[in-house]
Formats: structure tokens, sequence, C-alpha cells
């Protein structure tokens, strides 16, 4: 039986062995894997090496919920690193390094880029493994401190989007590597998707002053949806609506240049770049006509909160909270819009479950193939439990100000605190939608970072599984299952309770 040293060091072990020994340990495609570890090879210091590290290699390698991915991902990164054989004896040295590196590269792509783009960002997230999380001031020292280093537009763009890419290593590896709590992980996404809108602002701003077009006003930028709810997820839209309100309501000038300010922010988030793209943009607030551009007055985002009538509109409304600009401005308009939002009491139907099937049209057994493997808006996935928890939200808000927070987790605490709903309700659906964002997660984090639907491919379906911890994708299903299931018989208890009912 072959050894891992075997690999790289025996001179009597045939490429055919070498296949069946990879094969045996799990590679999908071990002629691959070892072409890629005998290039690497190239030298006799890193074949050494490599001999020396071969057991606990091969050891991460197949430990890594992908190890074909793990092991290219290893090869190149090494590759990058000089001289090779200095840098895997210090990963001999230091198994930890090691196991991180591994693990990231065998599970996102994405990730596995940022590393090997940045190879010195691994020591980097080494340390800040051990460290607490940054939060909201964090960030925003960090951003001062980019911000100063140069004043050219293109170069902070450039720079935000750097420290963007940095930062979402930072946050998936913790994810990854359990160090965080699902509500830490989003709120730190969420806390990074307002400091680089704020950086994007505050450059978009710098250079219209200093081409004159500074106007008398405010401006203030409003995140809605998952932003809105600190629930951001990897690779997003982020929803903004961005407000003005001019010193003199007469100055036709100062509407033109916020619009204008509203474009440029837009164009800095979403367009691309060397270091990539921000975030794509979606608007929101949107009025019956198009004619008041990207940004809205005051009294136009006012008016455009009075129109949303039905419970669904409303519903919309309840993630809104200040991402950038002017935070008094962002407050006068969340205190008006709040008893718009919560002052009429919906009809008590309005919380009826829109899991199971109900609020899409047709019985679970008419949902396609496709959308019953989508986590997020299949049959009980995350977006069936945001739904009812807004639902509930709306009917009991006006009462117990203390549910107007826009985040699902927080808000079904709450709820179950006021005794507004059962513990023995909200508990199995924060532990649902734990788990299906978690899930939600690992898929985007593993793929295209907008997905939340389970592959269809078996082997891809294995990788899944593994990502979440589980050993087969059977067993990923079968939790998948009862979670889902969790949220249909959660909303259909929910379905025709009148409002003061405790659930």
């Amino acid at each position: 039986m072959p050894t891992p040293r075997d690999l790289f060091l025996s001179r009597d072990l045939t490429e055919a062995e070498a296949h069946g020994y990879l094969a045996a340990l799990g590679f999908r495609d071990p002629a691959t894997a070892d072409e890629l570890l005998q290039q690497l090879a190239d030298d006799l210091p890193t074949r050494l090496a490599l001999g020396e590290l071969a057991d606990l290699l091969i050891e991460t390698l197949t430990e890594a919920a992908d190890p074909d991915a793990a092991v290219a991902g290893f090869c190149r990164y090494v590759a990058n690193r000089f001289p090779k054989s200095s840098f895997i004896g210090y990963l001999q040295d230091d198994p930890r390094t090691l196991q991180i590196l591994t693990a990231l590269l065998g599970a996102s792509p994405l990730l596995g880029d940022i590393l090997i783009r940045n190879p010195e960002h691994l020591h980097w997230l080494h340390r800040e493994l051990d460290c607490p999380p940054p939060d909201l001031d964090d960030y925003q020292a960090e951003l001062n401190q980019l911000l100063a280093q140069d004043t050219d537009v293109d170069h902070r763009l450039d720079m935000l989007r750097r420290f963007q890419r940095r930062e979402t290593l930072r946050i998936a590896g913790r994810d990854l590597l359990e160090k965080d709590t699902l509500r830490s992980t989003t709120e730190q996404l969420s806390n990074l998707a307002d400091v680089l809108t704020d950086g994007v602002l505050r450059a978009a701003r710098t250079a219209a002053d200093e081409a004159g077009g500074a106007a008398h006003g405010s401006f203030a930028v409003i995140g809605l949806g998952r932003l809105g709810g600190r629930e951001l997820s990897y690779n997003p839209n982020i929803q903004l609506a961005c407000l003005y309100d001019p010193d003199d309501p007469a100055d036709a000038a100062a509407g033109v240049h916020f619009r204008q300010l509203a474009q440029q922010l837009t164009a800095g988030l979403s367009e691309t770049a060397g270091a990539g793209y921000l975030y794509r943009v979606e608007r929101g607030l949107r009025p019956p006509d198009s004619q008041a551009g990207d940004a809205l007055s005051l009294e136009q985002g006012i008016r455009c909160c009075e129109r949303a009538a039905g419970t669904d509109e409303r519903l919309a409304l309840i993630n809104m909270r200040p991402i950038a600009g002017d935070p008094a401005l962002a407050r006068r308009f969340l205190e008006r819009v709040e008893p718009i939002v919560f002052g009429a009491r919906p009809d008590p139907t309005t919380i009826d479950a829109p899991a199971g099937g109900t609020a899409r049209g047709g019985p679970p057994d008419a949902v396609r193939e496709e959308d019953a493997r989508n986590v997020r808006s299949g049959p009980g996935g995350s977006r069936d439990v945001e739904l009812l928890t807004q639902r509930l939200q709306l009917v009991h808000g006006a009462g117990h100000p203390d549910l107007q927070d826009a985040n699902t987790l927080a808000a079904l605490a709450q709820l179950a605190a006021s005794g507004l709903l059962a513990a023995t309700v909200a508990e199995p659906l924060a532990e649902a939608y734990s788990f299906l964002r978690r899930l939600e997660h690992r898929l985007q984090i593993g793929g295209d970072g907008q997905t939340a639907v389970l592959p269809a491919d078996a082997a891809e379906m294995a990788i899944a599984a593994r990502r979440m911890g589980f050993a087969a994708a059977a067993d990923l299903e079968a939790a998948l299952a009862k979670h889902c299931s969790v949220v249909q018989q959660c909303g259909s208890s929910l379905s025709g309770r009148a409002p003061g009912d405790t659930v």
C-alpha cells in the first residue's frame, strides 16, 4: 500500500498505483491531482519538502469539502510563494495554517482566488481568526484611513474594492471555520456594505465639490431588503433608496445635483474596474412614474411609502435603515414612515402561511423541481420565514415598537419575548432559518454568488453536504427536509389566527 510520502519520494511507485491510491482517498480526478502535485515538485528542495509534509498534506486535503479543488488551489497558491520549499517547511511547522489554507481552498473558488492573488492574506487571516470580528466602528475607522491615503476618485474606488475582497475573505473564512454565528456573519457583511456605500458616496461628493457642483441641502442613503435588516449574504444585490432635502425647495439645481450624485453612487458601487466591482445595486422606493430619477426628495419618498397600501408593499418597507449620508435626514424620513408602515392594522388573514405552496399559487406537488431545491424561495425556504415574521410584525408592530426591528432573528426573539408567538413556534422557526441561511451561504461561497439552489449533480451535492459538515448528501437532504417541514407546519399553525391571539 503506497503512503503519502511515496507520491513524492518513491522511485518504485507507478503512475497507475499513484492514481489508484489517490482515488481510494476520495479524489474524483486522481490523475489531475497527481499531475498537479508532480508539477509543484519541479525542483529537488520542493520535492523533499513536500515529502516531509506529505502525511499532513494529504490528510488535510482529503478533509476539505472538495479535495480536488483543494489540491488544485494548494498547488496554485504554493507556486506563488518563493522559495517554495521554505514555505512548505513553514506549513509543516504550523499545521494550523495548512488546515486553514486547504479548508478554504477546498470550499470556495472565490476565497481561493483572493488568497492566490494576495498570498500574504493567509497570515493576516490566521491572526484575525483568533480576534473578535470587527464591528461597524472598526470598519468606519479603517475606511477613514483608506480615504485619507488618496483623494483621486478612481484610486479611492480601487482601494475600496481591494478592501472588500480582503474583508470577504475574513468574514467567509470565519464563517466556514465556524468562528461566528449566522447573526454575526450577516451583520459583518451588512456593516461592510454600509461603510463601502459610505466610502463611495464620500468619494463622489469630493469629486463634485472639486468640480464646483456642491448643492445646498442634505442627502441620505437608506438600505432596504436584507441590507436593511442587517441580513446580507455573499455577493448580493443591495437595495438602496437615495433621498435629498434642499435648503431651498425652489432650487431646481439642487435636485439635479443630488440626482447626479445618486447616479455616481450607483456607478461607483456597480461598475467593474481592476479589482472587480463592489455590489449590484437595485433601486428602492420607486414612484409610479420615472420622472424622479435616481434620487427622491424627502416628500417624494414619503409619498412613495404612502402609496404602499397593500400588505405586500408594506412588508417591503419594514426593512429600511440608514446606510450613509446625513443621519438627521434619514431619521426624519423614518420617523414619518413608521406610522405609515405600522399604523394601519392589516386584516388577520394577511398572516396566512406563505409556506407549503399557497403563496405561489399552487399546492406543494405543483412546485417545479428546481424551485423545490431552492433553499431561499422554495417551499419552507428562508424567504417563507422572513415573510411570516414580517406579517406578524405588521399585525403587532403598532402596539409593540420593539417588533419593528428589521432583522428576522431579532424579530422572532422579540415576538416570543412579548408573548405574541409561542416559544414552541419561534424557536424552531429561528433554528430552521439559521440552517437555511447557512446553507444558502455555503452555496454562494462555493459557486455562483447569487445561487440558493441545491445542485442537481450528485458529486456537487456531496460537496455541498461536506461544506455544511455532513458526511453525505443524504444527511444534508434529511436535515433540510426536517427544517423546511418545520417552516411549513409553523406557517400552517399561524393561518387564520386573530391579531390578538398568541400563536
